[in-house]
């Protein structure tokens, strides 16, 4: 479970520096920031069992540390695309409505 915590965001990033169109880009962020989330609430869900074990994350202290760090990679790649989407290439409007960009 702790080398998933750290391995989905680093791959996911040394991939993301590798693809050239945004896209497939801002869509594998947004996958890996779901994973980690989910892999976050099932440390949480582990947590009382995991009291015995010496190991991190095992005790509330960190797992709270990594549950703020991890709604904050999901918040940014929100975030990310909401300014992306915010903006057209080319014009110096930077509004566009939420219908138009869907993609």
């Amino acid at each position: 479970m702790i080398w998933a915590l750290l391995l989905v965001p680093a791959i996911a990033g040394l991939i993301a520096l590798v693809i050239r169109p945004n896209w497939p880009r801002r869509a594998l962020l947004l996958l890996a920031a779901v994973v980690h989330t989910t892999l976050v609430a099932a440390c949480w869900v582990q947590l009382p069992r995991r009291q015995s074990t010496v190991g991190w994350p095992s005790t509330p202290r960190p797992l709270l540390f990594l549950s703020i760090t991890s709604v904050l990679f999901l918040a940014a790649d929100g975030l990310c695309r909401g300014l992306s989407c915010a903006r057209k290439p080319g014009s110096e409007n930077t509004t566009m409505t939420a219908k138009k960009c869907r993609s």
